[in-house]
């Protein structure tokens, strides 16, 4: 530790204790600091008790905390445990702690929680899967819940405080030196005995396979107890700003080590993505989201998670853009959409989710596109269109037409039908939406489309228009990304040939976003699925990766792709190659070529006799690991052949063929991307496809070429050693805000206090808006620097019920809060 590190944690609670006067330091019950991280273990500064982590990982991840070192917990498997060794017989006392979220947990998650056994008795301040504060008290034989109205916020250092007399039955709960809200329970003793205390983790063991769903994600730092209340006074006095915003990266140690990592791929720093979606361009910034749970890499509490890139290779990781609002329509999850710009400005149109149906809600952003604000008047679309028997609802994809919109939803035909669709809606303003009918319902039987439609594209080429949708797995039938190129006329999509045709020559890849790049190259990005079991999963730290991005061209009547043309800027040193005779009996035809980051690129000539020819990637010096991609001219296949892909069982053992007509005795182009464990084929500039593969050995990472029946010659080749882009994904610490603002009581009567956190002194401007929009009160009422409280009185002729407050300081981004009014 540093020489500054220790001095905070010699003066980490002075402001605190100094507030109980001269017996403060002898009612410090515990204080776990966090500054004397050891290995997978912190120690009590009172009892010098040590407290370990359960992680599988050989070390924690220690960073710079608000007071001190602090500890950066994963959300599933980082969390600490340890005896209390001392009774709790006082009838109140203050519990404080400092921490700062990427994401709310998936299940209410404990900061502190001590429970005796014998008794039932204990107490627990957790935050819930909506960043409420909770707090629990068994005092006596009663026990009591309590929760916040108000919400913790992701990205900022935040104090949380509990203050508790079990003997007049109150306990209030503040945030940054501020009362949130005080409750009352019926008093009773407290005699809680010496026993397990768990911080970062709720004690209740609730699991999704492997996981632990209550455990906190993010930076957990300084938790104290106090033998006695605090006051508010006392409280607000003891609060002092951390002098800087937490880092929230993932220290990069925790992958240092992982060479099957993609690392141009576009993807999160940590934990679980799937279903990218709403690609645009926008301020000289892409943008892409995704489904999110950055809670541990599995499914579950989804959030769209956000990136953004200056050219398509470095991709910066964006706090979270949109999470479920308790008690609404998407409190289960914040599920896929898209993002269309209107009037130049992004709007995004989503899924929610709220245990029983779905619905589709619409968000609108600040000028940055970090802060998204939930229209008031969701969900605009409350569910299936009833007058049609459907299977489910989801995924909008919302496009232009003539001077208003219209939008697709994902969906299935209940039986008899068991057939996939897209239900079509239209609206002139992207708030009111009238259902038109089916845009197109496939034909299982005939073109193996599913009987469930995830994630359509309804792309307008020109001349033509491309329907994609992905089919929901079905049996042993694999979801997949299918399309259809047609007509659209009369809100119906008329396609050209029945059948459908796969995005993909191999199946890997899915649910790609589309839209079109600063040059108007229409630009697709898709996911690709780790395939390993959430055992590998639960040790990787991270599920899944989005694929490189592509170009799409329609050409000769059919989606032809091709890598991004921005991806040459990645190549370094190239080795090169040419009319080089291919033989079934040699090898190392590339020479030493090897490295977990490669582009290969080669022109093959099939001989008279050839039979296959392809490449060798992953390969050992021994051979017992290699994975093989060819074309097979007898058959007319590609074949993706893992049957030695790893001596690791818990990885993907198949031989997989899929059809696919080249030109008879033609060269064929092949570019290859290789990263970690992520493949990527183009093939001609026209067809692609995407693999995984995963060789136990670092050193398995050799590639080379075969043939089989006769000769074929390499008329030329260059592998490409790649450069890893300069911005890696990551969350960037969040700078600290100008201002900060709270209201209370919400509902309110007709006075709104505005409780402030500025960094300087200056104006907070607003409106009261109805859910119309109509502006009914203006204000401009001054801020001072620090903490200080303003007044807001509605006007007396408001009648009752929701308005929006929208807000501003100065030279700030536009803000929004709902208020609740009863008269």
């Amino acid at each position: 530790m540093t020489a500054f590190l220790k001095l905070l944690a010699r003066t980490t609670l002075p402001v605190l204790l100094a507030t109980l006067g001269a017996h403060a330091q002898s009612d410090t019950l515990a204080h776990w600091s966090f500054d004397n991280v050891q290995g997978k273990r912190i120690v009590e500064r009172v009892s010098q008790q040590a407290y370990p982590s359960p992680t599988f990982r050989p070390a924690l991840d220690a960073v710079v905390g608000a007071r001190g070192a602090a500890v950066r917990t994963d959300g599933y498997s980082v969390w600490f445990t340890g005896a209390l060794p001392t009774n709790i017989l006082s009838d109140s006392l203050t519990l404080t702690a400092w921490l700062a979220l990427e994401s709310y947990p998936v299940k209410p998650a404990a900061i502190w929680a001590h429970r005796d056994p014998t008794t039932g008795q204990g107490l627990a301040l957790s935050v819930d899967e909506f960043g409420r504060l909770v707090a629990e008290v068994s005092a006596g034989s009663a026990r009591e819940r309590f929760v916040t109205t108000q919400l913790l916020a992701h990205n900022q250092w935040q104090q949380v405080t509990l203050t508790m007399n079990t003997q007049h039955g109150r306990l209030s709960l503040y945030r940054n030196g501020q009362l949130l809200q005080v409750f009352t329970f019926a008093p009773g003793p407290v005699g809680w005995q010496p026993t397990t205390v768990f911080l970062g983790k709720y004690p209740r063991t609730e699991r999704v396979g492997d996981f632990d769903t209550n455990v906190l994600n993010g930076v957990l730092d300084d938790v104290a107890l106090l033998r006695r209340p605090l006051t508010a006074t006392q409280v607000a006095q003891a609060y002092r700003a951390p002098a800087a915003a937490p880092d929230l990266r993932i220290p990069a140690s925790r992958f240092a080590g992982d060479y099957l990592r993609p690392r141009y791929h576009p993807s999160p720093a940590a934990n679980w993505c799937n279903e990218a979606h709403g690609l645009v361009y926008h301020n000289g910034y892409y943008h892409l989201f995704y489904q999110r749970n950055a809670n541990g890499p599995y499914w579950g509490n989804l959030n769209w998670g956000h990136l953004r890139s200056r050219d398509l290779l470095a991709w910066e990781e964006l706090p979270v853009a949109l999470w479920p609002t308790p008690n609404s329509f998407d409190q289960v999850g914040i599920w896929s959409g898209h993002v269309v710009v209107n009037n130049g400005t992004p709007t995004i149109v989503y899924t929610g989710v709220d245990g029983v149906k779905a619905g589709i809600g619409t968000a609108t952003p600040d000028a940055p596109l970090l802060n998204w604000q939930k229209l008031p008047q969701n969900p605009l679309v409350t569910g299936a269109p009833a007058s049609v028997p459907n299977r489910d609802f989801r995924d909008p994809y919302v496009f232009r037409d003539g001077n208003g919109w219209k939008m697709l939803v994902g969906s299935g035909l209940a039986s008899p039908a068991d057939a996939g669709t897209a239900f079509l809606y239209q609206s002139a303003d992207l708030v009111s939406w009238q259902f038109v009918g089916q845009l197109f319902t496939g034909d299982p039987a005939l073109d193996n489309s599913g009987i469930f439609w995830e994630m359509p594209v309804f792309w307008d080429f020109g001349t033509k228009r491309l329907l994609l949708v992905n089919k929901v797995p079905q049996g042993s039938n694999p979801a997949r990304a299918l399309y259809w190129l047609g007509d659209f006329a009369n809100n119906q999509f008329t396609p050209d040939q029945q059948y459908t045709r796969n995005l993909d020559v191999v199946n890997a890849l899915l649910s790609p976003a589309v839209n079109t790049d600063a040059a108007g190259n229409v630009t697709a990005i898709g996911v690709i699925p780790d395939q390993v079991p959430g055992t590998k999963a639960y040790t990787n730290g991270y599920a899944h990766v989005f694929g490189l991005p592509r170009t799409w061209t329609l050409q000769n009547g059919a989606l032809y792709q091709a890598p991004h043309p921005n991806l040459t800027q990645l190549r370094g040193a190239a080795t090169s190659f040419s009319n080089v005779n291919l033989t079934a009996t040699g090898r190392n035809f590339l020479g030493t070529v090897s490295g977990w980051q490669l582009e290969l690129r080669a022109t093959v000539q099939p001989g008279a006799t050839t039979q296959q020819v392809g490449f060798v990637l992953g390969k050992s010096a021994s051979g017992n690991e290699q994975t093989r991609i060819s074309y097979d001219y007898q058959t007319r296949q590609v074949v993706v052949d893992r049957s030695a892909s790893s001596t690791n069982p818990n990885t993907p053992y198949d031989v997989i063929t899929e059809f696919l007509d080249l030109p008879t005795g033609q060269p064929a182009e092949w570019r290859i991307f290789i990263d970690g464990s992520a493949v990527e084929v183009f093939i001609n500039g026209r067809y692609a496809f995407a693999t995984r593969m995963y060789p136990a050995s670092a050193n398995s990472n050799a590639v080379d070429m075969f043939v089989r029946g006769g000769n074929a010659t390499l008329t030329s080749a260059q592998v490409w050693a790649l450069n890893i882009p300069a911005v890696v994904s990551s969350t960037q610490p969040a700078k600290a805000a100008e201002s900060q603002l709270d209201t209370f009581p919400n509902p309110t009567t007709g006075t709104v206090l505005l409780a402030t956190q500025a960094r300087r002194a200056g104006q907070l401007r607003g409106e009261v808006l109805g859910l119309d929009g109509r502006v009914h009160h203006r204000f401009a009422l001054p801020v001072a620097a620090g903490s200080s409280t303003t007044a807001l009185q509605l006007p007396s002729q408001l009648a009752a019920g929701l308005y929006v407050l929208r807000y501003r300081f100065d030279g700030g981004a536009t803000q929004t809060r709902k208020i609740m009014l009863n008269r």
